[in-house]
């Protein structure tokens, strides 16, 4: 697995093009596991991504898996008992990756998450609305993350718990005011 989300095509000897087969790999993976749920393949599979998230060479693989987690969640009905915890924790670890594309894919795939597991993302997730902000004070309006890391900001705080946030507007508003003109 690690293979087709590492994969790429030398177009010529100087320039490199990455495949969209991390992409093709990610969705088709996530309708599998969509016809697995309530098996334990499902789970098994779901394992191996977040084997994969832990990663430390070449950030493809760890980004490779946050997609295919992102298209699972969005198309599963339920995510097992079992995984839902660890999958949220193992997402939450990404947001602090060094690479841009695997913090905004980290953030796109906690969306889904949100939506249909509030609970679970705010139980084991207490910091994450604080761990957001102080990455967008870390980066430019211009940074590739900053539009999904708003995105789950924003979802965060419009959701039915976000009074459990003891969050200061004076001292929030000004670091997420730059982005607010995009």
């Amino acid at each position: 697995m690690s293979y087709c989300y590492s994969f790429q095509v030398k177009k010529s000897l100087t320039m490199r093009v990455v495949a969209p087969i991390r992409e093709t790999c990610a969705q088709t993976l996530s309708i599998i596991c969509n016809r697995l749920n309530d098996q334990p393949q499902c789970s098994t599979l779901i394992s191996i991504l977040l084997n994969l998230l832990k990663h430390n060479g070449t950030w493809e693989i760890r980004h490779g898996a946050l997609l295919t987690l992102k298209y699972t969640f969005n198309i599963l009905k339920e995510i097992p008992n079992d995984m839902q915890i660890p999958c949220v924790q193992a997402v939450r670890q990404c947001l602090k990756d060094e690479s841009d594309d695997v913090v905004a894919t980290a953030a796109a795939t906690l969306l889904p998450v949100v939506t249909h597991y509030e609970s679970v993302v705010l139980d084991c997730a207490p910091g994450l609305i604080g761990e957001l902000i102080s990455l967008l004070d870390s980066m430019d309006d211009l940074n590739s993350a900053a539009s999904s890391i708003m995105n789950l900001l924003a979802k965060l705080l419009a959701s039915n718990s976000a009074e459990k946030f003891k969050l200061s507007f004076a001292q929030v508003l000004p670091k997420i005011f730059p982005f607010c003109r995009h």
